[in-house]
């Protein structure tokens, strides 16, 4: 299945009464497009919620609607266990610093590895970020992160203004496995 990511900034969702609008529109324009609430993964980006309960909140709604919910950039400042546990996502991306600096090591391998299993047992899904060499792509996979992303798989490329043909096209693309390049 391919899903489209789209970024949240955790400041701008401030209270329900200025989300539910832009959820109702979300909702619409994903309805004309034909595609699922499940295909849309709900990413919150690496900044700090400057209204938690409000944040919580727009997950809960989120949710709700059927979107899939993603915390980027664990390992890094302001997304850590703490964020997870109150976000509770679905999907969580680890930081390419992070990544790159543990696959430098056994040490750092095993720890990257312990980090992806404590999520999988969690039934959270792992990207593995940031990845810029073959043998780092190897050693991610070798971790069980559910998908890895990053320069070495495929270079960053202009986003299409209307996804509604690229989202036909990929309807008819047989799944070939696990590894998925997201850029």
């Amino acid at each position: 299945a391919k899903r489209l990511f789209l970024n949240f900034h955790p400041a701008a969702v401030n209270a329900p009464a200025t989300f539910e609008p832009a959820l109702a529109a979300l909702g619409e324009d994903l309805r004309q497009a034909d595609i699922s609430p499940r295909d849309l993964v709900c990413e919150f980006t690496e900044h700090e919620a400057t209204a938690p309960d409000a944040l919580r909140h727009f997950v809960y709604a989120l949710r709700a609607r059927g979107f899939l919910i993603a915390v980027d950039d664990f390992g890094a400042a302001f997304s850590d266990p703490d964020r997870i546990a109150r976000l509770t996502p679905d999907i969580v991306k680890l930081d390419g610093a992070l990544a790159r600096r543990h696959l430098d090591s056994e040490d750092g391998f095993n720890e990257l590895s312990r980090i992806v299993d404590t999520f999988r047992r969690q039934g959270i899904r792992c990207v593995i970020e940031g990845l810029e060499t073959m043998r780092q792509v190897d050693l991610a996979r070798r971790t069980g992160a559910h998908f890895l992303q990053g320069f070495a798989l495929a270079p960053p490329q202009a986003a299409p203004g209307d996804f509604t043909a690229l989202i036909a096209a990929s309807r008819n693309e047989p799944y070939t496995g696990r590894i998925a390049a997201w850029n």
